[in-house]
C-alpha cells in the first residue's frame, strides 16, 4: 500500500505539472534537479495547481514497476515531458508523463549483480544532443543516454564507474555509494559518496569521460585542512561516517558546492 502511495503522488503532481506546459510556455517547466533545480529549492512556478483546485485532482495513471516491493526515495526529474524514476531494484526508467507508460529502462546490473540499495534522484546534464542522466546504484556511478536509455559508453567502464576505486584503500575496502543525487556544473558530475567501513568524500568526474577531477575527503587526510583537528588522527583510515547522506546543492553563480 505504502508503494501504491508514493506512485499516486508522483502521478497527481508530475501529471499536472506537464499538463501545465502548454498552457504557459516561457517559465520554468521542467524539473531537471532533484529538489527542482541545483540549488535544492524545491520551488516551481507553475500555477495550474492551486489552492482553489487542488481538491479536484483526480488519478490519471499509475505506474508499476514490475519488481518486488521495495523502497523507493527519489526525486523524479521531468524533462520534455518525460519522467525519470528508480525502482526497488535501481532500475533507470523514462515514462511518458501524459500517459505513464514506459519508454525506456535501463538495468545496471552486470552479469549475477544485483541492487537493492535506496537511490534518491539524479543529476542531468544537456548540451546540444547529448542528454545524459547520472545516478548511484550499488557502488557505482551510471551515466545514461536520457533519450535513448543506453549507458554512455564513453564514460568510465562502458557507462559506469567503479566509486570505490583511486581511493586510499583498495576497493573492496571501501564500500563507496552514491545514494544522493548528483548536481552537474558545467563539465562537471558532482558526487556525495557514503561509505559504512571508511569516510565518505565528494568527487568530481568529466561528464563524458568519467575522469576523476577533484576529490575532497570528508575526514581530512593527512595534509588537508582540519588534519589536526580531528583527536584521533587515524579516524580517517579506520573509522566511518561524515557521509553525504541527504544530498548536495549547488550555487551555480559562485561555483560552489554544499
Amino acid at each position: 500500500m505504502k508503494s501504491m502511495y508514493s506512485y499516486l503522488i508522483l502521478v497527481f503532481v508530475f501529471v499536472a505539472m506537464l499538463a501545465a506546459c502548454d498552457s504557459q510556455p516561457g517559465k520554468d517547466l521542467d524539473w531537471k534537479a532533484a529538489g527542482g533545480n541545483p540549488g535544492q529549492t524545491k520551488y516551481s512556478r507553475l500555477e495550474q495547481i492551486n489552492r482553489s483546485n487542488v481538491g479536484s485532482l483526480k488519478l490519471a495513471w499509475v505506474y508499476h514497476s514490475g519488481n518486488p516491493a521495495g523502497n523507493i526515495q527519489c526525486n523524479p526529474l521531468v524533462v520534455d515531458g518525460r519522467v525519470y524514476i528508480s525502482t526497488p531494484e535501481q532500475h533507470l526508467v523514462a515514462l511518458d508523463g501524459a500517459t505513464g507508460n514506459e519508454f525506456w529502462r535501463f538495468r545496471p546490473e552486470r552479469g549475477s549483480e544485483k541492487f537493492s540499495n535506496v537511490n534518491r534522484g539524479f543529476g542531468y546534464y544537456e548540451s546540444g544532443r547529448n542528454r545524459i542522466v547520472f545516478y548511484g546504484a550499488g557502488g557505482f556511478l551510471y551515466a545514461v543516454n536520457a533519450v535513448t536509455g543506453e549507458p554512455v559508453v564513453t564514460f568510465g567502464d562502458s557507462g559506469r564507474i567503479n566509486l570505490s576505486e583511486g581511493l586510499f584503500k583498495p576497493a573492496e575496502q571501501m564500500s563507496i555509494q552514491a545514494l544522493a543525487a548528483p548536481v552537474v556544473y558545467q563539465d562537471l558530475v558532482i558526487v556525495g559518496g557514503t561509505s559504512w567501513s571508511s569516510g565518505g568524500n565528494v568527487t568530481a568526474y568529466n561528464v563524458t569521460t568519467g575522469e576523476r577531477k577533484w576529490l575532497f575527503n570528508t575526514i581530512p587526510h593527512p595534509g588537508e585542512y582540519g588534519y589536526e583537528t580531528w583527536g584521533d588522527t587515524g579516524y580517517y583510515r579506520r573509522g566511518a561516517g561524515a557521509n553525504v547522506w541527504g544530498g548536495l546543492c549547488l550555487d551555480s553563480d559562485l561555483g560552489m558546492v554544499y
